[in-house]
């Protein structure tokens, strides 16, 4: 063996080259370690940088890719089939004609539009392509172009399909019910049936209210005799308004007594007040009523002496209302006997009407742009005459459901229904004299003690028994809304309405 034979050198390292960065990367062994001198710079994740949906979307979009040319094409034979489905026609599609090699071949298709009932085609566009799914495309696009058909807008389609979409729900058979289903509908039924829901109240609302016709016969009544009264004796009469529970659209089937206020020049007296009545008796609005059976009016003018009104009822074959017309003044004067067998109306009396007058006006501000807030007070009016243990006016009522629709947070019919008896039921009645603020009821930051105030800001004082009796009340509704017995505060039938 050759001792002396040269060992060659190792062969240099052959570097390799990163595609980013061609430059080759030196090594070199510092404290015993290697380090690469210039790294290759971090390519940005586009992952974590959000880019992935751009790609995507680069990718969805480029004509020339796979994934384009697919969305393309469904959406040219999307956008056919839904303007067939819209004017009730289908479409179809035919290869008439193959050429070409095998390997290059041209497909011609004919996209035919024809009516599925005769089978009579209405239109037809031939196109071609390299493929058959191409030369689709082709021929929907120029079907879209040059169809004749009116081609509708988008919400016009989706409203074609939710109605065939309904359509078909309700066109399916209906199944027979296994006796454990029938027993849980049933079950589910009765609980909805006394929980308190928008429709149960609307239902019962509906159960209440005046019919619509009689109203608009009172009204066309009134009419009449507003015009008769003013061209006759406009000299003394300023105006003509109804008051009450039908001149606030709270009227009720229970309801037969139609308010009407004549307010005078003057202070009105006895003998002013006849010579008006005997006046109107001699117009043809109570003329005509002699001679006709069915549209007939019965004047009564007993109680002008006593209520210092006087009454007159219109019936017909339809309804019978009863009108009680009162007299009031801007200009009062005491009331004292003027000559003998004459007298002013008494003060208190007049006070009282022209203070209804102003609450009428209060009434229409409040209410006025709320339809809510009349439904829950029909409901309310409705229990209170049935109830007499509830005893509340009109008046009180209006007030309390004013406190309820005057906090913004919801305008819901339930909302608000509920907040009448959590109102009443939290002693709300009672803080006046326990001296205690409340800013829920007063109003956020208000720190006032509340107090039930009518419309012209005076305190509305009750008796602590009545307050507490309500309260009383006003709990117990809340029990029976809270187990489901809202039938028990209604007064409803357990068979439900329709």
């Amino acid at each position: 063996m050759n001792r002396n034979k040269t060992v060659q050198p190792a062969p240099q390292q052959q570097f390799r080259f990163n595609k980013v960065n061609t430059a080759p990367k030196n090594i070199v062994e510092q404290n015993g370690k290697r380090k690469i001198d210039n790294p290759a710079p971090l390519l940005p994740n586009p992952i974590l940088n959000g880019e992935h949906k751009k790609l995507k979307t680069d990718e969805s979009s480029n004509e020339n890719s796979p994934n384009g040319q697919i969305a393309e094409t469904k959406k040219h034979l999307q956008m056919l089939n839904d303007l067939t489905l819209f004017h009730k026609v289908k479409v179809k599609y035919d290869v008439i004609n193959e050429s070409g090699p095998q390997h290059a071949k041209t497909f011609q298709v004919k996209c035919s539009i024809y009516n599925p009932e005769t089978n009579v085609e209405l239109e037809s566009y031939v196109a071609s392509g390299t493929s058959i799914s191409k030369a689709k495309q082709s021929a929907a696009e120029i079907a879209l172009s040059q169809t004749k058909l009116e081609k509708p807008t988008a919400e016009q389609i989706k409203k074609k399909r939710s109605v065939k979409k309904h359509a078909s729900k309700e066109n399916q058979p209906n199944r027979p019910l296994s006796p454990l289903t029938k027993s849980r509908v049933s079950q589910q039924a009765e609980i909805e049936l006394h929980k308190l829901n928008k429709r149960l109240l609307y239902d019962k609302h509906s159960q209440i209210e005046a019919d619509k016709h009689h109203i608009e016969l009172i009204i066309d009544q009134l009419k009449k005799f507003e015009t008769t009264l003013l061209s006759m004796l406009g000299g003394h009469v300023e105006k003509v308004s109804p008051i009450g529970p039908f001149a606030k659209g709270l009227m009720l089937k229970t309801d037969k007594l139609v308010q009407l206020v004549v307010t005078l020049k003057s202070h009105p007296d006895y003998h002013t007040v006849k010579d008006l009545i005997d006046k109107l008796l001699q117009t043809d609005l109570f003329k005509k009523s002699e001679n006709t059976e069915s549209d007939k009016i019965y004047v009564d003018i007993s109680s002008l002496a006593s209520e210092y009104c006087f009454y007159f009822t219109s019936s017909c074959d339809e309804f019978e209302a009863k009108f009680q017309v009162l007299f009031t003044s801007d200009d009062l004067a005491e009331s004292k006997e003027i000559v003998q067998g004459n007298y002013l109306f008494p003060l208190d009396h007049c006070t009282k009407l022209n203070l209804a007058l102003k609450q009428q006006q209060w009434f229409e501000n409040r209410f006025k742009n709320s339809p809510n807030s009349l439904v829950v007070l029909k409901l309310l009016r409705d229990m209170c005459k049935r109830d007499p243990d509830w005893h509340l006016d009109d008046n009180l009522l209006e007030l309390l459901v004013n406190i309820c629709f005057q906090r913004k947070n919801t305008q819901d019919l339930n909302v608000k229904f509920r907040e009448f008896f959590e109102l009443i039921a939290s002693g709300a009645l009672l803080l006046s004299e326990m001296n205690i603020d409340c800013k829920y009821l007063g109003g956020v930051d208000s720190g006032e003690v509340f107090c039930l105030r009518d419309f012209e800001g005076n305190l509305v004082e009750l008796e602590r028994s009545r307050s507490e009796n309500l309260s009383r009340l006003a709990q117990h509704a809340l029990r029976l809304i809270a187990f489901r017995k809202i039938d028990a505060l209604f007064a409803m039938s357990n068979n439900k309405t329709n």
